[in-house]
């Protein structure tokens, strides 16, 4: 035993249940990238106990990686689950979640991402992946229903997310809903301590450097072809019943309904009108720009927009766009959530719409979690402006 290890804490007997538990696939994909080692185990008879992809990820993650198993080592796990609901006709439910021993505070974490990954994953047959070890080089993660293998990425060092998705694509011949990809940037090679995870062209599990995990692991990339294999909820007809009261309450509740056709973007003038959007850093909180240019409607007035929804969801807060003016102008880009607005703009003292877009959407193809830089940035920047730093420090 390595001495930055230690002997697992003791496991809860795991059976596979005599029928499917309804909405779950009923089996993990394990991979052990130092051995080449894929295997499946079932996990089906107390799924119940540990609800969504973050309680079954946060038991795996418990009794497998022990507190002297840091983030970096081959020991700890990088773990890709789902919930209950993924994949079946409810909107928000193409997600996933992230769960591993994070870089940046060496501490349990999990994070979010939406997009197409989570109902691929379950129409393959898989509830989660759970990655361990360290490949000898850099490798990605193919899945096909039951075709997985470990393949080399020798091909796509150094690209960033979009660039590897689309070089993906293109080896395998699927594009759009058929193929889903994962990857980290140019920052999860380089173990950024605040790198993320990106897929689907603009969704991103940013939180605690599990981008640097996967990075650490030499593992490229997790592309999963949307598999075949079919879902079976308890109760089908209840089950789009309450969906469909979802998505009316959604569409028609005042406050939800902002949600619904604008996602985060108000969260930029309500900080505002509260005092507490991080301008430079949180040194003020007044601008002398015109506020008003900044309420939701406005602010997407100057892109092309492009749908960009997510697996079996009608919320309209996730766009693809075009620059329309500017020395970017033409360039196509993810729109930002608040927290790209906020990272790649107001924290740091940008103001310019296409600007703060074209960085946002730069940021997330390197894999840098955009909160992150903007504190780092925006620390920096003051510390410079007050003396603390010089340029040559």
């Amino acid at each position: 035993m390595s001495p930055t290890a230690t002997a697992a804490r003791p496991k809860q007997k795991t059976t596979a249940a005599s029928t499917p538990v309804p909405g779950y696939a009923g089996k993990l994909l394990r991979v052990n990238l130092t051995t080449g080692k894929i295997w499946t185990q079932p996990w089906a008879e107390h799924m119940r106990d540990y609800l969504g992809g973050v309680g079954l990820g946060a038991k795996i993650l418990y009794e497998e990686v022990g507190p002297k198993v840091h983030w970096d080592h081959p020991d700890n796990r990088l773990i890709l689950a789902t919930g209950p609901l993924a994949g079946l006709p409810v909107w928000g439910t193409g997600g996933l979640s992230v769960i591993t021993r994070g870089a940046q505070t060496d501490g349990a974490t999990s994070t979010q991402a939406n997009g197409f990954f989570g109902a691929a994953l379950k129409y393959s047959g898989y509830d989660a992946i759970v990655v361990q070890g360290q490949a000898k080089a850099l490798s990605y993660l193919y899945i096909n229903d039951d075709t997985v293998e470990i393949r080399s990425a020798a091909h796509l060092k150094g690209k960033d997310t979009w660039e590897t998705q689309e070089a993906l694509e293109k080896e395998h011949g699927l594009s759009g809903h058929r193929l889903s990809v994962y990857s980290i940037g140019p920052a999860g090679e380089n173990l950024v301590r605040f790198a993320a995870i990106q897929g689907d062209y603009g969704h991103v599990a940013s939180k605690n450097g599990c981008g640097a995990v996967m990075g650490k692991k030499k593992l490229k990339a997790v592309c999963i072809v949307r598999g075949t294999k079919s879902l079976r909820p308890h109760d089908p007809r209840g089950l789009v019943q309450a969906a469909d009261d979802i998505a009316h309450d959604l569409k028609t509740d005042p406050a939800s309904s902002t949600l619904y056709r604008f996602g985060t973007l108000p969260g930029v003038s309500n900080l505002y009108k509260l005092g507490v959007l991080p301008i430079k850093n949180y040194t003020t909180n007044l601008t002398t720009v015109d506020m008003t240019t900044w309420e939701p409607a406005k602010l997407r007035a100057g892109f092309d927009h492009r749908g960009h929804q997510c697996n079996a969801c009608g919320m309209h807060h996730c766009h693809i766009q075009v620059i329309g003016k500017g020395p970017k102008a033409g360039e196509l880009v993810d729109e930002p959530e608040y927290e790209g607005w906020s990272g790649a703009g107001w924290q740091i003292g940008l103001t310019d719409k296409e600007a703060i877009t074209w960085l946002n959407t730069r940021l997330d193809r390197a894999c840098l979690d955009v909160n992150e830089f903007g504190w780092v940035c925006g620390w920096v920047m003051e510390c410079m402006e007050k003396g603390y730093l010089t340029e040559k420090q």
